[in-house]
């Protein structure tokens, strides 16, 4: 089955009106295209420096990498390890700042996977996680979301902390994505929380820094409709505005077919935008893995995803 991959500038999140439109006249279907808001020279794109191992030392097997940005070209990596997470700095020239850091250390052996990281302009940053968690020693393949926040020197100020509020013995969560603003005072985990073989919900939490990090009480849906919500992305502004988007099955006449969603909420937590399909057609196929971006203003984002 031939797949492309699609993209859209979806929305445009109005000001002062709690409602999206469409940009221009739709999407247009294409492989690796976009629609342009503006007309913009690309940017030359050439190699600064040669390949780098970023783990020197370790000889076992590495899996799942993920990487970020400061706004100085500073960037971080991380990735899964004989079950565990690993990370690693490095300067915007290629050269390591310091050593390979392990993220996780509540457990460690085979039991945390699937990282993922945000970084804000000054270089902090937060990693987030999947890991094997049985508290009450009846179901060894439950899991949870965990995450771990650095300043820019790259110590820890938020220790391990686990992410899920609700319901979370003996159910599968996994599949987290994080998001941190630009200047790092709050970020945003979503995840998958599994009930049972036929029912999938994307959930979300946000953590917020004044002296210290604290969240919301609880975690949130962010789909009011359907049985079957996974594999989401989140983006976040500056001001903390953030947008969620998700395939969700069952959409048309409850068929197996996914289509691809997205919503959106302000720095506050209060929805500015329900959920809304974000491919106009499917052609009888599903939609798979969509990521989201948007700029530090807001105001704007896009969405591309797997046809």
């Amino acid at each position: 089955m031939l797949r492309n991959v699609l993209s859209r500038v979806a929305f445009q999140v109005g000001r002062g009106s709690s409602h999206p439109h469409p940009v221009g006249e739709g999407p247009k279907t294409r492989r690796l295209a976009v629609e342009s808001l503006e007309d913009r020279r690309l940017l030359s794109v050439a190699p600064v420096g040669p390949v780098r191992e970023v783990d020197t030392t370790s000889t076992n097997q590495q899996y799942s990498p993920s990487t970020a940005m400061a706004d100085n070209g500073d960037y971080a990596v991380v990735w899964e390890e004989s079950g565990n997470i690993y990370g690693r700095r490095f300067n915007a020239n290629g050269t390591a700042k310091a050593g390979t850091f392990t993220v996780n250390y509540s457990s460690t052996g085979d039991n945390s996977y699937d990282p993922d990281i945000s970084m804000a302009n000054d270089g902090s940053f937060v990693v987030t996680w999947t890991e094997y968690d049985d508290p009450d020693g009846t179901d060894p393949e439950s899991t949870t979301i965990k995450c771990r926040a650095y300043d820019a020197s790259g110590s820890t100020t938020l220790f391990e902390t686990t992410v899920p509020t609700t319901d979370a013995v003996d159910k599968t969560q996994n599949r987290a994505a994080v998001s941190m603003s630009s200047t790092g005072h709050r970020f945003l985990v979503v995840w998958t929380h599994q009930y049972d073989s036929s029912d999938y919900d994307v959930r979300r939490r946000t953590f917020y820094r004044g002296g210290s990090w604290s969240a919301d009480l609880n975690d949130h849906g962010v789909a009011t409709s359907g049985d079957l919500e996974d594999y989401s992305d989140v983006a976040m502004d500056s001001a903390g505005n953030y947008v969620v988007t998700w395939e969700r099955e069952g959409y048309d006449g409850g068929d197996s077919d996914r289509d691809i969603f997205c919503a959106g909420w302000n720095s506050t937590g209060t929805l500015q935008f329900s959920e809304k399909r974000v491919n106009t057609t499917d052609g009888g196929n599903s939609q798979y893995d969509p990521k989201v971006a948007m700029p530090d203003g807001g105001g704007w984002f896009v969405v591309a995803w797997d046809h």
